[in-house]
């Protein structure tokens, strides 16, 4: 199986591409098949540069907006050069890389299956980036609950779509399960596959904006997932040539209180064929024992989940005055520390772009950067002094730039 991360902004906006391990290559070449039966896409806390900037209250307060892209790279960094073919308006100012997305609208059909907004904050909840998306998407949209009343209350969205509160997480609710339907239901050796969502939150959070999102997927398991790991499958494309329908989400132990009315109160059965890949979003960082009865009750159990998959969380510390919600990013010191506690196979700069900020809120907001050198670094030094309980092996660490993409496969 693989997990496919394409960042869409260069700060912390991402599409995720989960893949059984029958799934060909895309036919461009980037991570795997988005469309093969199995594979289940997460669009998440989506801002394009296009839609405009992140404002808080006022422009007066604060005001983000993302570095343009420019054209030519897939980084979104490289101005037009004399003599490159771009300069003095040989395609300056039309030309893009095709990697670089510039409406949620231009994304693939079918394609994302499930989007997740982890705050209500304007540089995780754009309106205007969300109303790109087509009125009628077939997506779930699951966020927290501030950020799903916002959703609802633009009125974008056709009444078919739902928009769904994702609530905290504790030891009796809340984790959401989607169920992903085998391709060939009928056969005795399919069983369906499965991808949760927790959102865990940060006690005494004054800044509000430490909730982290856990996510789980399992493929579902098929004659394929019997064959030999490494085995080619060019004809698997013939399979199907549309998506099998994903069930309702389901709290998987729901309270009475919960928004989410379930079916079945427990996740489909884990098989000894397909391994489960985990995903940690906390791009502004989360105290790491606070993921410990999350990992206890529903990583530890699933073949796979340790040590993480992927962590997207940010490298660069970002404090404000105590007064003005003290530290907004943990960076690299944070992840460090998830890391050590639960292991993680890579980590994923989160919420680093080097944004244009504006407003009295920002005006004593220091950063404290950090680079890819740094972060390895900090690792290495940690894993010295003690080392990681769940990690095997070395953590890779990328930044990745607008529009680029990295893939871990889990065998």
């Amino acid at each position: 199986m693989s997990l496919t991360v394409r960042a869409l902004n260069g700060d912390t906006s991402f599409l995720l591409t989960f893949a059984p391990s029958s799934a060909p290559p895309a036919r461009d070449g980037r991570g795997a098949s988005s469309s093969f039966p199995g594979s289940f896409t997460i669009l998440i806390d989506p801002w394009l540069y296009e839609a405009g900037p992140a404002k808080i209250l006022s422009p007066r307060f604060s005001v983000a907006s993302l570095p343009p892209v420019r054209i030519g790279s897939a980084n979104g960094t490289t101005p037009p050069t004399a003599g490159d073919g771009r300069a003095n308006g040989a395609g300056a100012g039309n030309a893009r890389d095709p990697s670089v997305l510039t409406s949620l609208a231009d994304l693939p059909p079918g394609v994302p299956d499930l989007v997740l907004i982890s705050q209500d904050k304007p540089d995780h909840c754009h309106l205007n980036t969300l109303r790109t998306l087509p009125r009628a998407t077939d997506a779930l949209i699951l966020a927290a609950p501030a950020a799903a009343r916002k959703i609802r209350r633009m009125r974008h969205f056709a009444p078919s779509v739902r928009v769904l509160p994702l609530p905290a997480y504790d030891a009796s609710a809340a984790v959401v399960a989607i169920d992903i339907p085998p391709p060939t239901p009928s056969s005795p050796a399919s069983a369906p596959g499965q991808v949760t969502v927790a959102r865990i939150r940060q006690p005494r959070d004054v800044a509000g904006v430490h909730d982290a999102l856990a996510i789980t997927y399992r493929a579902p398991t098929t004659v394929l997932s019997l064959r030999p790991a490494g085995e080619a499958h060019d004809h698997d494309h013939d399979l199907s040539t549309a998506r099998p329908p994903i069930s309702a989400p389901l709290p998987i132990a729901p309270s009475p209180s919960s928004p989410l009315s379930p079916s079945s109160s427990s996740p489909s059965p884990t098989t000894p064929h397909e391994p489960t890949l985990s995903v940690l979003y906390a791009p502004h960082g989360i105290h790491a024992a606070l993921l410990r009865p999350y990992l206890s009750a529903h990583l530890v159990p699933r073949r796979g989940a340790l040590p993480l998959t992927c962590l997207l969380h940010s490298f660069d510390e970002v404090r404000n005055p105590w007064w003005m919600g003290g530290a907004i990013a943990h960076g690299a010191p944070g992840g460090a520390a998830v890391v050590r506690l639960c292991g993680a196979r890579a980590w994923l700069a989160a919420h680093d772009a080097v944004k244009r900020l504006a407003g009295l809120g920002v005006a004593r907001t220091v950063v404290t950067r950090w680079g890819v050198q740094d972060v390895r670094r900090a690792l290495r030094d940690g894993a010295a002094a003690d080392a990681p309980a769940a990690g095997t092996g070395e953590t890779e660490v990328v930044s990745l730039e607008v529009g680029e993409e990295f893939t871990v496969s889990v065998v």
